[in-house]
């Protein structure tokens, strides 16, 4: 048994001396919980064995001894193939770097893909909708591969989540009858940490490179953890794709044969995908799983597509059977209470960075599917050897897989309504004329992207890239509706900014940089003001809340600007109409990475309003800090933006609202920033890279309301025209609740994504 002060920590959530405590105690309280359970053959109970006795090849985690092996794997797998034929098909993609044997060289091991569907569907395979799911990226984080293990096992018999009713008990048939449409692909990336609990691979196995400076993971290769959380050259493969935005320069996208065999695998040979998902873990936290928000450029299908399947899985999980030991019990910070919750990763785990397949799958230059990562908890080194304590978390982890695929399928079985309502109201955008290219470079790609073959299909040298913030306001304006007619959203030159055509508008926005197209030009600056004193409402964002000190509404000093490591505000009431339902858990408003600011420094810029410049009757709603001189929160895993001791400094207004005559002036000063080239940004730049909360937000300032119902216009989506294509999940997880009408219309037929035709999916164009 490991000792608990040899458990090695490199992932959890806010973290403090309370938490180690409140685990001690857990473990003790767990100790209880675990089921008695008959002794089992050693090594691990599974395969031909285990089928005779339990009837399954690979176990539930309390009808066996221990975690599946690698190589059990490769054995049961191939026996479901065998027996199942065409609902089981194993796809090797590549080889893994390799472990040293110390019987001499180095042993490769497949990186493998096992696709599950029907093959006597009378929908043909290439026509069928495919979902995918990456297991265990950190060989130590075993969760996602024990699940996946038993649910490919579940589709190909018959048995288990397999027989569960659709939508949670709302729908007519089984699960298993949606792969009548369906093929799900279970992706195995990092054989190596998987393959190191093998005797021969355990003890000094894992080769630094020389050449890098990314630390090598101390307990890889030293006989103490068994399973490893990099593959066999010390190199984390969840830094490795080569994602939109700044990069890690220590790391190096495509570098790895693993990452190389699995990205242009899943590019080459999946074309009709429609949602991912990458299952991780982490050592604990308040939650039993954590759902983490990918980032990245997304209109509201894809945004909503992936929140509401985040809200769903919250549902199901929260209201488990399985889970009824852990929500009954109460040990703070470790075990108890609600299961699940979503945010953006910031905002669950404290940190983020590049390279993170999750974001890949999301962006629009990787797979550009809806989705989200999970975290599941005591899943990160964690009872590696003790499984006699560990079956009882692998069970909760089986389950929460089950769950977490399952709420995948019902998600893509259904055709997602999505609209903003503009509820008569007529707004206006100055036109931001910002773009960021690479193409107006004076040097060219430098760096680990420029020497590497394998990432020519994403990096600038061979391919440009423009990030327009504009983009924010063209990728939403098909989406508005008000009433039967499409949505007022236009779009204003600084030649337009006349009493005369204001007055045509209930709302103008300056969105950021646009502001220095009028900035200079009193005439415009006091015809905006006075516009609002008559009764206009006016929204700033991001450094257009310089409009606030040139009008003279705020002292001529009264508007700054800091960098901080995100785009957030902490929120002084959450129950405040203009925020609500801004949720618990969030602050995020934009992420960074996407953007290029590296969050190794501090580099997003975050605009405010000082509390003493603001107008008697503003309204105070979220904040900053002031990073006090020498903090540094660039470091990794580290909680940013620290304060000093004492009161925090909550003077520095960042999201609030000002009365102007009949008007009013509401500001957001961390939303839309202009994409930077700055950091090192192999990959292009994304126009914007807004949260949900920071979405939601400015539907609020505009007095807006996103709606599950189809927009009145048509959209286009990369070449292909089309009504925007929607889903709606059921508000309830037993689907018995009764639901708005104007927060859902219900679910649609099954058929409905079948319906979307081959011109949706199959004109993605994918690199």
């Amino acid at each position: 048994m490991v000792p608990m002060s040899q458990v090695y920590c490199t992932k959890t959530s806010k973290v403090g001396t309370s938490r180690h405590i409140a685990l001690g105690i857990v473990l003790l309280f767990l100790i209880g919980l675990v089921p008695s359970t008959t002794a089992l053959p050693t090594p691990g109970f599974n395969g031909e064995a285990s089928d005779a006795v339990v009837g399954r090849i690979f176990p539930e985690a309390l009808q066996t001894n221990d975690y599946i092996g690698f190589f059990e794997a490769l054995d049961g797998i191939n026996l479901l193939e065998e027996r199942f034929p065409g609902w089981v098909t194993y796809r090797e993609t590549g080889q893994s770097y390799g472990l040293n044997n110390p019987a001499g060289g180095r042993d490769t091991f497949p990186v493998m893909i096992v696709e599950v569907t029907n093959p006597d569907s009378p929908i043909a395979y290439d026509d069928k909708v495919q979902l995918l799911f990456m297991l265990s990226i950190h060989g130590n984080e075993k969760g996602g591969r024990e699940g996946g293990l038993r649910i490919i096992e579940d589709f190909a018999r018959g048995m288990g989540m397999a027989q569960w009713t659709q939508q949670n008990g709302a729908g007519n048939g089984t699960m298993r009858d949606y792969l009548d449409f369906m093929t799900l692909i279970f992706l195995f990336p990092n054989p190596d940490g998987w393959a190191h609990d093998e005797p021969q691979y355990l003890t000094g196995t894992v080769e630094a490179d020389p050449s890098s400076t990314v630390p090598v993971d101390p307990k890889c290769g030293n006989g103490v953890v068994f399973y490893c959380r990099t593959n066999g050259r010390a190199v984390d493969l969840n830094r490795e794709v080569p994602t939109t935005g700044w990069y890690h320069e220590p790391y190096s996208a495509l570098s790895e044969p693993e990452s190389q065999a699995f990205a242009n695998f899943v590019i080459e040979n999946y074309k009709n995908l429609v949602a991912a998902t990458d299952i991780h873990g982490m050592l604990w936290d308040d939650h039993y799983v954590l759902t983490l928000m990918p980032a990245g450029q997304a209109d509201p299908h894809k945004m909503t597509q992936s929140t509401r399947m985040a809200e769903l899985l919250k549902e199901r999980l929260n209201t488990d059977p399985e889970f009824s030991e852990y929500r009954a019990a109460e040990v703070p910070g470790a075990w108890g209470g609600d299961v699940n919750d979503w945010g953006t990763v910031w905002d669950t785990i404290s940190y983020t960075d590049s390279g993170f397949n999750g974001d890949w799958f999301f962006q629009n230059n990787g797979l550009d599917v809806p989705g989200y990562d999970i975290e599941l908890a005591y899943n990160h080194i964690t009872f590696d050897s003790q499984y006699e304590l560990g079956a009882y978390f692998n069970h909760l982890h089986i389950q929460s897989t089950r769950q977490i695929i399952g709420t995948f399928m019902d998600a893509m079985a259904q055709d997602l309504q999505v609209a903003i309502d503009v509820k008569g109201t007529k707004t206006a955008v100055l036109a931001n004329p910002v773009v960021v290219t690479n193409t107006d470079d004076t040097e060219p790609l430098g760096g680990w992207a420029a020497e590497n073959p394998f990432d020519d299909a994403w990096d600038y040298a061979n391919n440009d890239f423009y990030a327009a913030p504009q983009d924010y306001w063209t990728e939403l304006k098909p989406y508005l509706k008000d009433e039967d007619a499409p949505g007022v959203l236009d779009e204003l030159n600084p030649v337009d900014i006349t009493a005369k055509k204001l007055a045509r508008y209930s709302s103008l926005v300056i969105p950021g940089s646009a502001i220095q197209t009028i900035e200079n030009d009193t005439a415009k600056i006091q015809v905006i003001y006075d516009w609002v004193q008559a009764g206009g409402h006016l929204v700033l964002t991001d450094s257009a809340l310089k409009y606030l000190a040139k009008a003279g509404v705020t002292g001529e000093d009264g508007v700054d600007v800091v960098n901080l490591y995100a785009g957030y505000s902490n929120f002084f009431d959450r129950s405040h109409p203009l925020v609500s339902p801004i949720r618990g858990i969030a602050r995020q408003l934009y992420e960074p990475v996407p953007l290029g600011f590296s969050v190794r420094s501090n580099a997003a810029p975050n605009w405010f309003v000082e509390e003493s410049a603001l107008p008697e009757g503003s309204t105070k709603l979220g904040w900053v800090p002031i990073p006090q001189s020498g903090d540094d929160d660039g470091l990794p895993w580290f909680v940013p933006d620290p304060e000093p001791p004492g009161a925090p400094d909550t003077s520095n207004i960042n999201v609030g609202e000002i009365p102007l005559g009949e008007g009013r002036i509401r500001f957001i000063g961390s939303l839309l920033p202009d994409p930077s080239e700055e950091f090192y940004h192999p990959y292009g730049l994304d126009s914007y890279a807004t949260t949900y909360s920071g979405n939601h937000l400015m539907r609020l300032f505009l007095d807006w309301e996103q709606v599950f119902e189809a927009p009145p216009a048509l959209v286009t989506l990369k070449g292909v025209s089309y009504t925007p294509p929607q889903s709606v999940l059921p508000n309830s997880a037993g689907g018995d609740k009764e639901v708005d009408e104007k927060e859902s219309p219900g679910i649609a037929p099954l058929t409905a994504l079948l319906a979307l035709g081959a011109a949706v999916f199959l004109a993605r164009k994918r690199r």
